[in-house]
């Protein structure tokens, strides 16, 4: 059954004061299994490798000119907490 392009909103708590909503890339998993969007049922990004492994300045390229670049900001923001690298955000 496929989820079809769409977002999945949750709330990640920052800090004691912070709470935001972060809004994830949900993947056509029918039209691109291979994702490295793919989340599994808790939120947590099945291909997390396929990100790490990248330099700031390569994930900046892939969240601005390859796979990220149709993403909404948001989805880029809350793409980049994830991965724990905010330090990238104004650049995306």
């Amino acid at each position: 059954m496929s989820r079809g392009d769409a977002t999945t909103t949750i709330t990640a708590d920052l800090n004691e004061e912070e709470t935001l909503m972060l809004e994830f890339y949900v993947p056509d998993l029918s039209a691109n299994p291979d994702s490295p969007f793919v989340r599994d049922r808790s939120n947590k990004l099945v291909r997390r490798g396929y990100w790490s492994d990248m330099t700031d300045l390569s994930l900046v390229i892939a969240l601005t000119q390859g796979v990220g670049a149709n993403r909404t900001n948001r989805e880029k923001r809350a793409h980049l907490i994830d991965l724990r690298r905010e330090h990238l955000i104004s650049q995306i």
